[in-house]
């Protein structure tokens, strides 16, 4: 019996920490999508210096970097050795865009949160029929 504790701790543990990468990806992919859609380009690291500059850059995460008077605003891509890389107006753009796609989400949860049935309180009386009365909470 106890092995198969054990055997379930470990099932849940797998599946608990492929749900993180899984979100985490696609949080990526999401950032990818979104900052190709405001403008930034792919630049891939094809020599030994632009190697290096990208393995420093912190992973999934748009670091500003100023070269020869100029913002630029770098999201490596290790997996595929490039970076995508924009200037403030891709920047700002992109925070339109994300900001867009943040209310969008909430709309969609609302909506599908409005769209489900109600969970039938009146079966037992709910709140305001059988406890709110009785316990003097109205």
């Amino acid at each position: 019996m106890r092995r198969i504790y054990q055997l379930i701790g470990l099932f849940c543990s797998f599946a608990a920490g492929m749900l993180v990468v899984g979100c985490a990806e696609q949080e990526t992919r999401s950032t990818e999508s979104l900052l190709a859609t405001a403008g930034f380009q792919t630049h891939v690291a094809n020599t030994a210096q632009k190697q290096k500059l990208l393995a420093s850059l912190p992973p999934d995460q748009i670091t500003t970097i100023q070269k020869n008077g100029h913002t630029y605003y770098v999201f490596p891509d290790l997996k595929n050795n490039s970076a995508l890389v924009g200037t403030q107006k891709e920047y700002q753009t992109y925070l339109q865009l994300k900001l867009a796609k943040n209310i969008s989400d909430q709309n969609l949860q609302a909506a599908q949160l409005n769209a489900m049935p109600p969970v039938g309180w009146g079966a037992w009386g709910g709140w305001a029929g059988a406890w709110g009365p009785r316990w003097g909470w109205r």
